[in-house]
């Protein structure tokens, strides 16, 4: 498989239309390249917040899973995060705030938002990861409203503050915020497992070359949009039955259908440090060379 054919399966951060400017707080970072993500279904998008805003105007709900995380401008260093935000769930309204790296877990039918950004004393990454191929909305109303804080409500096990998996021995590696069935333990259950690493130097992998029984996406988004849309670094990946490499050095999504051969994965190069990580369509993590929980 040569280079060029290999581009199919990447979704390159696209420099027009990524605007800068500094009037607008909220900052969306778009891509080009496959419309139909090579035929996985599951989607990502992505947005820099730099000052308070609405996210989410009405109160919604979807026929799909969805996911919300809110992230630093600072990889490596999870605990700096220098925003609040407030959620609302439910049809009862319940608002919670959320002043850490969180993940918000939206199963099928949850009534949820707005989300309005109240404070930011420091750019945020705001990510929306959902198990549709369209995203589509079903308008909901708030039969009451409930002010909450933070623990006891109704719907507070749907808010992962600050949710990670296990430690991997590398230092130049550092959990953003990790989802798995491991993770989120019994309580709830959801059908996909996700992660966000910050990658801080130069290093392989130790992922070992493998491929999937499902469909997986591969995402490098840098932590600040000021240079969008480069990575700050470069990273090789090895793709296909004969292990081409591809190189990427912008923000990027790779789509890889199922059993699809892919890895090693190579940081050749940390200018900037920023984020990697992946979704596959399943609880907990598995490959034709691992078996198990998430990690």
């Amino acid at each position: 498989m040569t280079n060029k054919s290999l581009t199919r399966y990447v979704i390159k951060g696209k420099t027009k239309g990524s605007s800068t400017s500094e009037v607008s707080p909220v900052i969306t970072a778009s891509f080009e390249g496959s419309k139909d993500w090579c035929g996985i279904h599951d989607r990502i998008a992505f947005k820099y917040v730099t000052g308070p805003t609405t996210l989410m105007e009405e109160p919604h709900s979807h026929d799909f899973e969805e996911f919300l995380i809110f992230l630093g401008n600072k990889p490596g260093e999870p605990k700096v995060f220098n925003a609040e935000i407030e959620i609302s769930l439910g049809e009862e309204g319940e608002t919670h705030t959320i002043n850490t790296a969180s993940i918000v877990c939206i199963p099928p039918g949850l009534v949820h938002g707005p989300v309005k950004v109240k404070s930011v004393a420091q750019s945020i990454l705001f990510a929306v990861i959902y198990l549709s191929p369209e995203y589509t909305k079903k308008p909901a109303s708030i039969k009451s409203s409930s002010q909450s804080g933070q623990g006891k409500e109704k719907y507070s096990k749907y808010i992962l503050r600050e949710p990670k998996g296990e430690p991997r021995p590398l230092d130049t590696e550092e959990w953003g915020v990790g989802f798995s069935e491991k993770i989120i333990g019994s309580d709830m259950k959801f059908g996909c497992n996700f992660h966000f690493l910050s990658i801080l130097g130069s290093h392989m992998l130790p992922d070992p070359p493998h491929n999937h029984e499902c469909d997986e996406f591969l995402f490098l988004i840098p932590a600040s949009y000021e240079n969008w849309p480069e990575l700050g670094g470069e990273m090789e990946l090895a793709l296909g039955d004969d292990w081409g490499k591809l190189t990427i050095s912008t923000a990027a999504i790779i789509c890889l259908p199922k059993h699809l051969k892919h890895c090693p994965a190579y940081m050749k190069s940390v200018d900037k440090p920023f984020y990697w990580g992946h979704l596959l369509p399943v609880p907990y993590y598995v490959s034709s060379e691992y078996s198990g929980e998430a990690l």
